[in-house]
């Protein structure tokens, strides 16, 4: 249920550290993961949401 909620606003925003400053919330909210943990989530979803973005590991053939 989580993921399917991170998996949505990561598909409605557009800039990266909003997105980060959500799911932090969204997940530190839920009180079931660590913080380390909820970054892990973010930084996943992102290398998802925006596979060719500058900074990202180009996407895996």
């Amino acid at each position: 249920m989580i993921t399917t909620a991170v998996v949505h606003i990561a598909a409605g925003v557009s800039s990266r550290s909003r997105f980060l400053v959500v799911v932090t919330r969204v997940l530190l909210g839920a009180g079931r993961v660590s913080s380390v943990m909820t970054w892990i989530v973010a930084e996943t979803c992102l290398d998802v949401a925006e596979p060719g973005a500058p900074g990202r590991s180009p996407a895996r053939e």
